[in-house]
């Protein structure tokens, strides 16, 4: 290469003028994208660069073997003395650091406390707030910890006492060849704070971590604090500690290699037929136009990195001018290499003539005759025309290729804590499965956002967001207390009585802007809350009556089976299919399991069921169970010939529904106290706590429609029309926001004095579609591709994710990529076979496949090289 002779003196830049290495290192960054061999592959050639890469390897090679072996050693992780002094300080400062931010946890940081006293303080702030107040506990801990051994890691590498250059272990991290600078760290200074799904070590329920620490301890090493380092090995209870953390990650990795490769295997199937054409449209099998130009502007991904580096190209424009006499040519001789209606983006135009507005100086162009800036604009239209992606190019599998092979990156099951906890949203491989695989209508952190209009303040955007917010009715409870009566007289019945007695907080704690009155709070339990409450005491009841039946009907049925005789084997034969239909329509049957097993079994591997939504198809709703129960009743009653008595008309169901009226035969309603009395007559034991807390959670004071939460973020808007996407992030571009658990436009469309429409957005692709249409739908993908990725500081190219959007949308509906969705409709039968093997019996009715697949067209192709 050649250039200027102004140029950087700083170590870390390469510099080469006329193929001599004037300064830099080369290392592993030159390898890789914008480095030497990637700027000699294109101005040179893939030849050039191929002979680079053997010239290189043969030298160092050559250099390791015969003039400077690598060899690591003790020595190049020791530290000096002082060094080591100062990091002891500092790891005693970090492990003595509990005791003062445990007290002010617990709101006593001035007092002296002994051991006692803290562990209650501890457990009283724990069983008040729960799991918010461990993870409080957990983030203070963090924060001073991660304050404290950041001092330790600046230690490095100046205190080692081998410097770079000639510290081996030094040279291999920088470098970029193995291993990272946390990687020596560890090795020379502490392993640091071990944490499990994103938490510090759990305690078991006697306050412990491991056996050996006393409850409740508020020292970092029992909160998993790793204080030493490999270099001196480690104590038993780090060993463990360490253990616990590493086996996370491995069985994490061992299950999300089968579901990645999964999520793959769909996308490539489903995207296989898609290839560039001679016109540079993208085209399906079947000949259906998927996008006009691939990628929107039809430049191949591995030939666009140079594309906008103007610097890099005036740098050489002698060199590939000379290379390729196409960039000294007019504006006519483009016209015999591509086609005149594949004009050069305005974009890149407009980027490349402030490039030599602004930068003219630093080129010493001042010096050139206006020609060059002609000749460098030619150039940057050279380099486009030569950027664009040739007819045949499978564009399809290359961008399943460039989404799956990230996801392996991904951890599993991931699930981002926004603000303190309150609001979660799916990340990782499930996320992508619902975007991509599944196409899901109903998922599982639906979120909507939507910044105010720009004359409003962060204060604003809170207020709407506490009118906003639904408030239940425990969160208004401030005490329950439940006392029963296990033998008493009422109404010449003898029966239990239980007492609910709720204490609301005082109203001055409400929420502020939320609107909420005592009076509110008081109807509400009045009427709704009294309501579901014996609604769920009846469900209950059923529940515990259904499972004690089922056990004495089993008992009965292996007494029956020892005793039974011919007549008995006859009548069983008379009866065998009712109790059949009637053990598939009970869910808790054993035939409805194996039935439910076997339909398992036809299915395809999908891979997709977690554990949670296995057992939300197991267990049913008690609500639902109840009213299967009062349906089979009122079934059997008007189907029973035998029923001639009318005053046995009424069903078991109703009885219960007017015994469940007279349950409740005390209310009291006191300012901030209610009081209600549940009668129990010849009826088993219930834990009303567990009902009333459940019940109180599911009945709402104040509800705005499908909206379960909304909060007051910062979003950074991108409003300049580049394809950029709406981040949730301070900047100065950013506006105070709303964003919600749930999506519902009805809400945010009646706030449009409020809020800034234009730029409303939600992760629910399918709300999106059946409101804003398909486009919008389409830029929903992208953007929630990109912001999946983007958690984990892996960039996917533009023009992959919105070929696999326009893919999943160009029919005007929302497609899975599975076997369902867009690869049922696909007319290559062999594709449909090399998927799921149950599409052979469709294709045997006489389909015919004429091989416009991509990889059918190389099967074919391989079969005729073969014979």
């Amino acid at each position: 290469m050649s250039g200027y002779s102004s140029h950087s003196i700083d170590e870390d830049v390469v510099f080469v003028y006329k193929n001599e290495l004037i300064q830099g290192v080369i290392d592993k960054e030159q390898f890789g994208k914008y480095g030497l061999i990637h700027t000699v592959q294109e101005m040179y050639g893939s030849k050039a660069a191929g002979h680079l890469l053997t010239a290189l390897c043969r030298v160092l090679i050559a250099f390791l073997q015969m003039m400077h072996g690598f060899t690591c050693g003790v020595h190049d992780l020791l530290l000096v003395q002082p060094c080591d002094n100062q990091r002891k300080k500092l790891l005693d400062a970090c492990l003595n650091c509990g005791n003062d931010v445990h007290q002010q946890f617990i709101g006593r940081e001035k007092e002296h406390l002994d051991s006692l006293e803290m562990q209650i303080g501890i457990e009283k702030a724990i069983r008040a707030n729960g799991e918010s107040a461990i993870m409080l506990l957990d983030g203070m801990m963090r924060s001073k910890l991660n304050t404290l051994s950041s001092a330790v890691t600046k230690l490095f590498p100046e205190g080692l006492v081998k410097p770079f250059r000639r510290n081996a272990l030094s040279l291999m991290t920088l470098s970029g060849a193995k291993g990272g600078s946390f990687n020596f760290q560890q090795i020379s200074l502490l392993l640091g704070q071990q944490e499990l799904e994103g938490k510090r070590v759990p305690r078991m329920v006697s306050g412990k971590t491991l056996p050996c620490f006393a409850p409740w301890d508020s020292s970092a090493r029992a909160g998993g604090f790793i204080s030493d380092r490999y270099l001196t090995g480690l104590r038993p209870q780090e060993f463990y500690f360490h253990c616990m953390a590493g086996r996370k990650g491995l069985v994490d990795t061992a299950v999300k290699t089968s579901r990645s490769g999964y999520l793959q295997r769909c996308l490539i199937k489903n995207l296989e037929c898609l290839s560039v054409n001679y016109d540079y449209t993208v085209r399906d099998g079947d000949g259906s136009i998927i996008q006009f130009r691939y990628g929107e502007d039809g430049v191949d991904v591995h030939k666009m990195s140079y594309i906008r580096q103007f610097e890099a190209l005036a740098l050489n424009q002698q060199l590939i001018a000379s290379k390729n006499p196409v960039g000294e040519n007019d504006d006519e001789c483009f016209s015999k290499y591509v086609e005149e209606d594949n004009e050069v983006p305005n974009q890149l135009a407009k980027e490349a003539e402030e490039f030599l507005k602004n930068h003219a100086a630093a080129l010493n162009s001042r010096h050139t005759h206006p020609k060059d800036c002609l000749n460098f604009l030619k150039l940057v239209k050279n380099k486009y025309y030569m950027s664009l992606a040739h007819p045949g190019e499978p564009v399809g599998i290359i961008a399943a290729q460039s989404i799956g092979e990230p996801s392996t990156q991904m951890t599993l099951n991931t699930f981002h804590h926004a603000g303190r906890g309150e609001m979660n949203v799916t990340l990782g491989i499930p996320r992508l499965s619902e975007i991509l695989k599944d196409a899901s209508k109903t998922i599982k952190t639906p979120t909507m956002t939507c910044p105010l209009l720009k004359c409003k303040a962060m204060d604003d955007a809170e207020q709407l967001a506490a009118k906003l917010k639904r408030i239940s009715v425990a969160d208004l409870i401030e005490n329950m207390e439940v006392s029963v009566l296990p033998f008493s007289i009422k109404e010449h019945e003898i029966c239990s009585i239980y007492k609910l007695k709720l204490k609301l907080y005082d109203p001055e704690l409400y929420p502020r802007h939320t609107d909420v009155t005592l009076e509110d709070c008081q109807n509400t339990l009045l009427n709704e809350y009294l309501k579901k409450m014996e609604a769920a005491i009846s469900s209950h009841l059923h529940l515990l009556s259904r499972i004690s039946g089922i056990k004495l009907e089993s008992q009965a049925q292996t007494v029956g089976s020892d005793e039974m005789d011919e007549d008995g084997s006859e009548f069983e034969s008379q009866t065998k299919e009712d109790s059949d239909s009637e053990e598939e329509d009970d869910p808790f049957s054993s035939k409805a399991r194996k039935k439910k097993g076997r339909s398992k079994d036809e299915v395809d591997y999908e891979d997709d069921d977690s554990e949670e939504e296995v057992e939300e198809e197991v267990e049913l709703n008690e609500d639902e169970i109840v009213k299967e129960s009062v349906e089979q009743e009122e079934l059997k009653a008007s189907s029973d010939p035998d029923s001639l008595q009318p005053q046995k008309e009424k069903s078991e169901a109703e009885q219960r529904k007017t015994s469940a009226k007279d349950r409740a035969i005390h209310v009291a309603c006191d300012g901030l106290f209610f009081e209600v009395h549940f009668k129990l007559t010849n009826e088993p034991h219930i834990l009303l706590t567990q009902i009333a807390q459940k019940t109180a959670e599911k009945v709402y004071v104040k509800n705005p429609g499908k909206i379960e939460h909304c909060k007051a973020v910062e979003l950074h808007l991108d409003d300049s029309g580049n394809g950029g996407f709406s981040m949730l992030k301070k900047s100065e571009n950013s506006r105070p926001a709303l964003q919600t658990a749930g999506v519902d436009f009805t809400t945010f469309w009646n706030l449009q004095d409020e809020l800034d429409l234009n730029f409303i957005m939600s992760n629910d692709i399918h709300s999106m579609l059946d409101t804003y249409g398909v486009e919008a739908a389409r830029a929903t993908i992208v953007a929630e591709i990109f912001s999946v990725f983007g958690h984990y500081g892996v960039t996917v190219d533009m023009r992959h994710l919105t070929l696999i959007a326009d893919y999943m949308t160009h029919t005007g509906k929302y497609r899975p990529l599975n076997r369902f969705g867009s690869l049922a409709e696909s007319i290559s039968p062999l594709s449909k076979m090399a998927f799921v093997s149950k599409f052979i019996t469709q294709a045997a009715s006489g389909e015919v496949d004429i091989l416009h697949c991509i990889s059918l067209e190389i099967s074919k192709e391989l079969s005729w090289f073969t014979c």
